[in-house]
């Protein structure tokens, strides 16, 4: 390890640390892997998102709720929604998958807004198996259509099988708004 004292930076030689600087530190090398709600760290409207999700947690109709969260995809050409209004940070969402003690399964996806009027969505389906192909098929549409989900792709999904129910977002309080979604899905 070394110092350089005009900089203030470390340099480190190690062959097993990996490092991402050689792409702007833009890129990062990870997979979409579940956690527990009180392990994911975030900010803004992300954190209240979770922090609805960890009162909805708490009721009994709910057995566990597994969640992740990453950067949206590319999407065709340069679009300005894939980054915030700094135009350098990315837009990241994140996907709480909702256990219910009664056995079914709701997916829901949230997107850091930031001035867009975006709504939720509930996700619900008995035939759908690998729902990472789904995520992706929405998040990049709405990464193409600039922040919108728009009625065809929604329902192409539907075509599939799946229930999809559009939440908007509420000014009260996290309480308030994880009473609202649990009874959505109960």
């Amino acid at each position: 390890m070394k110092e350089d004292e005009n900089t203030k930076k470390y340099y480190i030689n190690h062959d097993s640390i990996r490092s991402t600087a050689d792409s702007g530190g833009q890129q990062l090398v990870r997979g979409l892997e579940h956690q527990m709600l009180h392990e994911i760290q975030a900010q803004g409207e992300l954190q209240d998102f979770i922090n609805m999700m960890k009162v909805m947690e708490q009721h009994p109709q709910v057995k566990v709720i597994k969640a992740f969260t990453d950067v949206l995809p590319e999407g065709l050409g340069e679009r300005k929604f894939t980054k915030l209004s700094d135009g350098v940070t990315k837009r990241r969402y994140m996907i709480a998958e909702v256990y219910m003690v009664n056995g079914k399964r709701f997916n829901i996806i949230e997107v850091e807004r930031e001035k867009h009027s975006m709504s939720m969505l509930i996700l619900s389906s008995s035939t759908i198996n690998n729902w990472n192909t789904m995520y992706y098929y929405l998040l990049l549409n709405l990464v193409n259509d600039n922040g919108t989900w728009t009625s065809k792709t929604l329902k192409n999904i539907v075509n599939q099988g799946v229930i999809v129910i559009k939440e908007k977002h509420s000014s009260k309080g996290i309480h308030h708004k994880s009473k609202i979604l649990l009874n959505k899905l109960i």
